[in-house]
């Protein structure tokens, strides 16, 4: 026996899966730091300047092998290993005041600008004709290569991305039961061109809350009510290098007759769309929030969200030369209600039942 797979079926066509627990793996170890610090400079009574620091960083290393053998991927063995380092640095500037205008009328305002790095490194190797049977080490293969045999893609790979916000919030609120909210934002995004690159996206609430205005309201039975509707929107950008088209260099692309290596250059399968924008998402929601009777909290939330612009990847006719591009095309409304409730079936001073 050479260990291979074998499988009742006729011909062997479906790898045995005892076989495949025993003989294929698939692993990966991952080390993360992450953190932030602050440091805060009172402007004076009423309003501070913040400055945040964010640091995100992870390394994984994966690795993929199978013996040789098995029906499923290369029948010679094969074993991949692939380190990966992410790195997302995060700064934040943030003025933040609050001032009482009259004995009624609270003031809440918010401006700041944010900075985002990504950079994320990827290298490794895959090998296959495994020589010694049960040995997933890359010494014991015969052949070496810098390209993903399953995706057909470099394994090695860089991409580096910035993202620039400048933002803003102000919440006014009277006599603590009738609030305000008005927020925007504007994004810049380095994963598109510049003519497209920027986008602004509001938002806008109000919520009111009669059983803290109105004195005869609150009672035994209704303990708390408050209105509230909102319209809020966001953004999101394409993955990096979709907006132009990318030279590919493979160092192996042919070996002739007598051994001889040949390389090439090729232009991505993908197709880069310069028009490229980004994707926007609205949402409109109303709802009312109550307590009853001390023991029901009964929520209901009427939603429309509508997301333009949407980023997805076509499918292109390879007579064009490509395979996909990433395009901006069509819109997905959902729609629906979302209650909640929770109560409190028995209440005493040292035990609580509640059901949810």
């Amino acid at each position: 026996m050479d260990g291979r797979s074998l499988y009742y079926r006729a011909g062997n066509d479906i790898q045995n899966p005892y076989w495949t627990v025993n003989n294929a793996k698939t692993t990966q170890l991952t080390d993360r730091f992450f953190g932030n610090t602050s440091i805060t400079y009172d402007l004076n009574d009423w309003s501070k300047l913040t400055y945040r620091l964010g640091l995100d960083t992870y390394t994984e290393i994966n690795s993929y092998g199978q013996n040789r053998g098995g029906v499923d991927g290369d029948v010679t063995g094969i074993f991949r290993t692939i380190t990966a380092k992410n790195t997302i640095w995060d700064h934040s500037l943030i003025w933040s005041a609050e001032k009482n205008l009259t004995n009624d009328l609270n003031l809440q305002f918010l401006a700041g600008l944010n900075a985002r790095r990504d950079t994320f490194q990827q290298d490794g190797i895959e090998s296959t004709g495994q020589l010694v049977f049960g040995v997933l080490r890359h010494f014991n293969f015969t052949t070496n290569s810098a390209v993903n045999s399953f995706s057909g893609n470099n394994i090695a790979f860089e991409s580096e991305s910035n993202h620039l916000g400048a933002y803003f919030s102000a919440d006014l609120g009277f006599k603590d039961a009738l609030y305000l909210n008005i927020s925007g934002r504007n994004d810049w995004y380095s994963t598109l061109e510049s003519d497209n690159n920027s986008i602004f996206y509001p938002a806008v609430s109000i919520s009111f809350i009669p059983t803290d205005f109105f004195e005869n309201i609150q009672g035994d039975a209704l303990n708390y009510l408050k209105i509230r509707a909102g319209y809020g929107t966001s953004a999101k950008t394409a993955p990096a290098y979709n907006t132009r088209n990318v030279l590919e260099i493979n160092s192996r692309d042919l070996v002739d007759t007598n051994g001889t290596v040949i390389s090439s250059n090729e232009v991505s399968d993908t197709l880069g769309n310069p028009n490229l924008k980004p994707e926007r998402l609205s949402e409109i929601e109303l709802g009312i929030d109550t307590r009853l009777f001390n023991r029901l909290n009964f929520n209901v939330s009427l939603y429309k969200k509508t997301t333009t612009d949407l980023i997805t990847s076509r499918t292109l006719d390879n007579a064009t030369g490509y395979t996909n591009t990433f395009v901006n095309i069509g819109e997905i409304v959902s729609k629906g209600i979302e209650i909640d409730y929770d109560v409190d079936v028995i209440k005493s001073e040292n035990w609580k039942f509640n059901i949810a």
